[in-house]
């Protein structure tokens, strides 16, 4: 725990280096610090990465859910690639983000100039190869878990062994997609609602 001055295991006073259980692991580029506290039967984990500015973001599927990401992670400041399974359905995607962030507009809780902005932050794409220099990609596909691990498996293939790789699934449990890859410690559930 003295690896991060935030964590609050070691600010309660949990953390006991003569404890069997703690682990610390502080290799590679985030300077990882694995806590494992004995709670009883339950070990719990608390893992503590560096804070990290994502500044390219991927988004796979842009349908209602995928476009809504992509426009909240776009507003935020983030440059986003949607990718899309066909043109119609790229073109159909960015109609989405376009009419959300003219609403926003209408409604005047977008200024003009922030939505020109943000509109030339997104872009759509139907090469998943695109995909490789983002930093955190989020998949927003359709609730199908095979089509989650073969979409999880591409992504593996492409993007950097740092990118963190995140699902929207609402039902399928986190550790099954991540089967799919070979960074299972990099992928996580990152759940939107609409």
């Amino acid at each position: 725990c003295h690896f991060h001055p935030r964590c609050p295991i070691a600010r309660e006073g949990l953390c006991d280096v003569e404890d069997p259980m703690l682990k610390v692991s502080p290799q590679g580029p985030h300077h990882q610090a694995a806590c494992w506290l004995r709670a009883g039967d339950l070990a719990i984990a608390a893992i503590w990465w560096p804070e990290v500015t994502i500044q390219r973001v991927g988004v796979i599927g842009g349908g209602l859910m995928g476009s809504g990401i992509a426009e909240v992670c776009a507003r935020a400041g983030s440059h986003v690639i949607v990718h899309e399974i066909h043109a119609e359905a790229a073109d159909a995607a960015r109609s989405r983000v376009e009419t959300s962030l003219d609403r926003a507009v209408e409604k005047g809780k977008l200024e003009p100039s922030d939505r020109d902005s943000t509109l030339e932050r997104v872009e759509f794409s139907t090469d998943l190869s695109e995909q490789a220099d983002r930093q955190l990609v989020i998949e927003a596909a359709i609730e199908d878990e095979e089509l989650k691990k073969a979409i999880f498996a591409d992504l593996d293939s492409v993007v950097a062994a740092d990118s963190i790789l995140a699902s929207n699934t609402s039902s399928i449990p986190i550790t099954r997609i991540a089967t799919a890859t070979s960074r299972s410690d990099r992928v996580v559930g990152l759940h939107f609602f609409n």
